[in-house]
């Protein structure tokens, strides 16, 4: 059996993170609205399918949050241009605390 890394576990905890708390039930799931493009990207994302209010948080490979901002509208643009290229973990968190998330490059 191959050794686990670090990162591997990290990327595994944060992931299981992203799921629902056990007995409790979102009130709408948003993790099937939220859309990230482009992916990958050279510094600027855009965040589809949001509700005003919902809180965007990027996170690095170590798990440091490197960004975070509240939408305002169903569109949010999210520029990452000054952080190193690499892969980074995005979590949304709507108003009714679903929670959608997932991974994108920057290049």
């Amino acid at each position: 059996m191959a050794p686990v890394s670090t990162i591997h576990i990290f990327i595994q905890v944060f992931l299981a993170s992203l799921g629902s708390i056990s007995g409790i039930a979102p009130v709408a799931n948003v993790a099937n609205a939220v859309t990230v493009y482009p992916n990958p990207s050279s510094g600027n994302f855009l965040f589809a399918g949001l509700n005003p209010g919902d809180n965007i948080q990027m996170f690095n490979m170590v798990g440091q949050q490197v960004y975070s901002g509240i939408a305002t509208d169903k569109y949010s643009q999210v520029n990452m241009s000054q952080e190193a290229k690499g892969i980074y973990f995005y979590r949304v968190i709507g108003n009714n605390n679903s929670i959608a998330g997932e991974k994108v490059v920057l290049q």
